[in-house]
């Protein structure tokens, strides 16, 4: 009688930790997970702020591109203006020449 009381306990003592150890493994499998969603909502958030980085690099390349172009155009208007004083330099020159000539 009094060893079934022992053998009892013992199984009792066995079942209580059998249910102790999966709920043990259950806190670890749920925190796991939460790992690693925490992680794929990092990684997620490091890939939108890389995609960001680089639209904005895009932007940034497209209006360096626009400001070099807006050079060359005033250095091309630059110089056409120059073309256009002396063409009238030349032209006045010539008026004055005429002039003198019919004096």
């Amino acid at each position: 009688e009094c060893l079934d009381h022992e053998k009892l306990k013992k199984i009792q003592r066995i079942q209580r930790y059998t249910e102790e150890n999966k709920q043990i493994d259950s806190q670890i499998k749920n925190s796991l997970v939460n790992q690693s969603i925490s992680q794929l909502d990092k990684r997620r958030s490091i890939d939108i702020s890389t995609q960001s980085n680089y639209e904005h690099s895009k932007q940034i390349q497209r209006s360096n591109r626009f400001s070099d172009i807006k050079i060359v155009d005033n250095q091309i208007d630059k110089q056409i203006v120059k073309s256009i004083d002396k063409q009238t330099n030349s032209n006045s020159q010539l008026v004055d020449k005429i002039h003198n000539d019919k004096n």
